[in-house]
């Protein structure tokens, strides 16, 4: 077995002559797994390949108030986590719905600093029940992540 030409292992055939690779992929992005068999005495060698896309999943996490008075400023913080990330290039998308009447508004995009966290302010202007959303929209080596929290205003 070669794993993206570095790492090599021993392979053992199951019943019906099938098997399996599995590990823990060092990178991500598009790997290649490919098998070599010698052969004997009565069967000449083989090999055969795969190629896979491995992402890196993302950790995005979102806190804030749970309740207010309407017109007060709130601020939101998070952080958002994964391998092979540069933080500082990600933007996140950030979405305000009041739930209690589906108008949802897309809110300025945030920059994670460099160690993945991030914060954000709003100032509800109505009463209701509001919910923050923090999107990550994925990249090729990286899966989608988003976040969420509830705020309740009152007057």
């Amino acid at each position: 077995m070669v794993f993206s030409g570095a790492q090599r292992g021993k392979l053992s055939l199951r019943r019906f002559r099938t098997f399996t690779v599995a590990g823990i992929p060092p990178v991500s992005g598009k790997l290649t797994y490919a098998v070599h068999w010698d052969g004997g005495g009565n069967f000449r060698w083989s090999t055969t390949s795969a190629t896979v896309a491995v992402k890196y999943p993302v950790s995005l996490t979102l806190t804030g108030p749970a309740s207010a008075s309407t017109g007060t400023r709130l601020t939101f913080n998070g952080i958002v986590q994964s391998g092979g990330l540069d933080y500082s290039r990600i933007p996140l998308l950030v979405e305000r719905t009041v739930t209690n009447g589906s108008v949802t508004t897309k809110l300025p995009r945030v920059i994670p600093r460099v160690d993945g966290s991030y914060s954000f302010t709003d100032r509800p202007v109505g009463v209701g029940d509001y919910s923050y959303t923090v999107q990550w929209v994925g990249n090729d080596t990286n899966i989608p992540a988003k976040a969420s929290h509830n705020v309740r205003v009152q007057g």
